[in-house]
């Protein structure tokens, strides 16, 4: 197939994945202005650097005069565009990708965090040193209950501190060391 076949495939199936008439160049702009997308999906960069040479070869075909696919492809170049869209098709071309980590990052995010409902509140209150050792011991395999006790054990450990401070401001009033009327 001739690269400007290929790319007419590329430019069909970028418009219909994209939505919009711009097509490849859409393409190219969600990429480029995806931010994590070179450090989640491995050679980002490289798929994002040969769409913008071959978008600038067909632009030069398309539109300078004495320039042809003969003088600046090689068949290499519409194998390549016509891999990319096969790799659109199998949901394997880095937006796809992009979009797959991300799922799976927040999935294993929402595994991370735990929910109210998933609390074990009656025996969620521990000192640290039975948590240390009898807790990490029971639920050796269980990060989600051990992240779960620990937030228990600081939302208890924050509420006592507000209720000394309250103690504290509460006897400076009785003593009278504060004088709430002196506002």
């Amino acid at each position: 197939m001739s690269f400007m076949n290929s790319y007419k495939h590329l430019e069909k199936l970028c418009g219909e994945i994209m939505r919009d008439e711009r097509r490849v160049s859409a393409y190219i702009d969600e990429m480029t202005c995806t931010p994590f997308g070179p450090s989640l999906v491995a050679g980002w960069n490289n798929d994002l650097k040969k769409l913008k040479h071959y978008r600038h070869i067909r632009n030069l075909i398309a539109h300078e005069p004495d320039c042809s696919e003969e003088s600046l492809c090689v068949p290499s170049d519409a194998v390549w565009i016509e891999n990319f869209c096969t790799r659109i098709l199998n949901l394997s071309d880095p937006l796809s990708l992009y979009r797959r980590a991300l799922a799976e990052q927040r999935k294993a995010q929402a595994k991370r965090i735990p929910q109210p409902q998933d609390l074990d509140f009656e025996n969620a209150v521990r000192t640290n040193e039975n948590f240390n050792k009898s807790s990490a011991n029971k639920n050796n395999g269980n990060k989600a209950a051990k992240h779960a006790a620990a937030a228990c054990f600081a939302a208890v450990f924050t509420v006592a501190a507000i209720l000394i401070l309250m103690l504290i401001l509460f006897l400076f009033f009785i003593n009278g060391k504060i004088n709430p009327n002196s506002y």
